[in-house]
């Protein structure tokens, strides 16, 4: 992410966007400091659903959001100086042009700030969400940076960051979520959903996206990086990725998981102290790909299936640092290839780790992948090995059964 941007440049995208909506200045010239004053506006009449909130300093005084708030857009200028204040149990919505923030200071409230098919952008000031929902959603055709801090303070205030935009168009959309390394979230919701062509949910080059609470996978496909400081849920929507998330929190996490098979994408669990655990009824768990680097990892009592569809050969499974537990569960490897190169899946354990039962799943609808194990290492299945689909190229150990399914490609 380029962390120095132009204020210029989003200020003039601001006023593309809003060429048509009337914008209304706010001037407190009944000196009331509210918003439900229609004094109070340059126009005479109080912001409405067309039309675009504007502080630019012409007056500098604070305003109180104290009636629901339904507008076009807010703008708020580094020359305006007050503070914009979202008083208990107001609502906020916003529409296409967007809210952005250049300078001041706003505080939310407990009350739901919902971005109805605009985005949010802060450069400056500092903002303080609301303790309830930020939502950025709305039916959106083209690909967007839905979420941008460039620059102020963000606070989250306990609240959720919700991202839950809708596409109903044919080609793949990204939404980008662009955030300083000092952005923090508490929790953090991904629900992108679509009626027709899956679109994709980003991060800038090199940010994270990090929830210090709970990081909910409900719709979408991820390609971004996130990281989560207490629980993930996958619900039944997920639709994997290849982004990651880094499980970091010091002390007790847990993962849950929807029924159904929903997966999400890559897995990391990098904790300075602390486990990572299958919250009760959580028999399987489904991701794009899994490390253990730190901390101590239980396995569920059914599937860790690793895989789905990828098209670059991969580590799908690495122990590299931490406490494996395998739970009396299987590790099912079951990735799916449909390009023509021939990839290669890669399983990276230390000596020290077992595993309960393994299944090779490695299936293709082009070329034949293979399934490889990484130099030196040995996978080793303390109870069955199923060679159910796929060309095995690894070193494997099996104390019990080995069985051989009717799609067992060899190696």
């Amino acid at each position: 992410m380029h962390i120095i941007r132009s204020a210029l440049t989003a200020t003039c995208a601001f006023l593309v966007a809003t060429a048509f909506p009337a914008t209304i200045t706010w001037t407190n010239g009944a000196g009331t400091g509210v918003w439900n004053n229609a004094a109070n506006w340059s126009s005479g009449t109080i912001p409405g659903v067309n039309d675009v909130a504007l502080f630019d300093g012409s007056s500098g005084a604070d305003c109180a959001m104290n009636v629901a708030v339904n507008v076009q857009g807010i703008l708020v200028n580094a020359m305006y100086t007050g503070i914009l204040t979202q008083q208990a149990g107001i609502s906020v919505t916003v529409g296409t042009s967007g809210y952005i923030q250049h300078g001041a200071t706003f505080q939310g409230g407990n009350a739901d700030i919902t971005l109805n098919a605009g985005n949010f952008t802060l450069t400056g000031g500092s903002f303080t969400t609301t303790s309830g929902a930020l939502t950025i959603g709305g039916t959106r055709t083209i690909s967007q940076t839905l979420f941008a801090q460039f620059g102020g303070t963000f606070n989250h205030n306990n609240g959720s960051l919700v991202v839950t935009p809708y596409c109903n168009v044919g080609p793949m959309l990204t939404w980008t979520l662009d955030v300083l390394p000092t952005t923090v979230f508490y929790d953090v919701v991904i629900k992108a959903s679509h009626g027709w062509t899956r679109p994709q949910v980003a991060t800038a080059p090199g940010d994270v996206v990090n929830a210090s609470h709970d990081l909910r996978h409900i719709d979408g496909y991820l390609t971004g990086q996130f990281a989560v400081g207490n629980d993930l849920e996958v619900s039944a929507n997920a639709d994997g990725g290849t982004g990651l998330i880094t499980v970091d929190g010091i002390g007790a996490q847990t993962y849950s998981v929807a029924a159904g098979s929903p997966r999400t994408c890559r897995v990391e669990v990098d904790k300075p102290s602390g486990s990572f655990i299958p919250t009760m009824g959580t028999t399987d768990f489904l991701v794009q790909g899994f490390s253990l680097v730190a901390g101590d990892f239980t396995a569920p009592s059914g599937d860790l299936n690793v895989g789905g569809t990828w098209t670059t050969s991969q580590t799908l499974f690495s122990h590299s640092g931490g406490t494996y537990a395998h739970n009396n569960g299987t590790l099912l490897v079951n990735p799916y290839c449909n390009v023509g190169p021939m990839l290669t899946w890669t399983l990276d354990v230390l000596p020290t780790t077992v595993l309960y039962d393994v299944t090779i799943n490695a299936n293709q609808a082009w070329t034949m992948p293979r399934v490889a194990t990484a130099p030196g290492d040995v996978v080793n299945a303390s109870h069955d090995l199923r060679h159910a689909d796929g060309y095995i190229v690894g070193n494997f150990a099996v104390k019990n059964n080995l069985l051989i399914g009717a799609n067992a490609d060899g190696g």
